[in-house]
């Protein structure tokens, strides 16, 4: 059985065999609504509550391991810091990438970034809610973002998820430009957050239980 989060992916999957169950949306939208639920007992949640910021996630090794990239996305972050606060999401591949450049110093000192360590899902969610934007080559982020309807850069030249795209979501291309233009105005690419009726996990459990019934 293959369960898909939309038309689009079941369409992905015409060639495979078993049976194809179109879920309408990911069952990451209800583990969202879980962690959001949840109450806000993380100090850094607390301290951030009071803040404007953006959340800025880099981790991929095509983009932390050309250099000459890296830096210039870094730089671009830091002076967007002087305007909107930073979250800097620090994955253990980009500290090591940061110190192998000589910059993780550097920006622990500028009190216009805020760098935290990789977080538990829940609390991780609870900062990106309270984001104004995000900026990341996550995947994950950026279904994400759809769902609480906010912006999102994406800072990958291709990204293999639907979600978002022409909607909330920018795909940056890793060109500089469109970086620019989205950070000019990220509030226009706010939307209203993504509601619907049928939880994809339940559905899923439904079904798999009707499946496994005895007769």
């Amino acid at each position: 059985m293959h369960f898909c989060p939309n038309e689009w992916a079941v369409g992905n999957l015409k060639r495979r065999r078993g049976e194809k169950v179109n879920t309408l949306q990911n069952t990451l939208l209800d583990a969202l609504a879980l962690a959001q639920a949840e109450p806000d007992e993380s100090p850094l949640v607390t301290r951030l509550k009071s803040m404007s910021y953006f959340l800025f996630v880099i981790h991929r090794q095509e983009n932390l391991f050309d250099e000459v990239l890296a830096r210039a996305l870094v730089e671009k972050m830091v002076r967007q810091s002087e305007k909107n606060h930073c979250v800097f999401l620090l994955h253990h591949l980009t500290q090591e990438a940061l110190q192998r450049m000589g910059l993780l110093a550097g920006l622990r000192e500028l009190s216009t970034m805020t760098l935290v360590p990789r977080l538990p899902y829940i609390e991780f969610m609870q900062v990106l809610s309270g984001a104004r934007y995000v900026v990341t080559d996550g995947g994950s982020n950026q279904e994400e973002c759809y769902y609480l309807g906010k912006p999102c850069l994406i800072l990958r030249k291709v990204t293999e998820r639907t979600e978002g795209l022409g909607h909330n979501v920018v795909l940056s291309g890793l060109d500089m430009n469109v970086i620019d233009e989205f950070f000019e105005n990220p509030a226009r690419y706010n939307k209203p957050p993504i509601h619907t009726e049928e939880s994809p996990s339940k559905m899923i459990a439904q079904l798999l239980e009707e499946k496994t019934r005895p007769a």
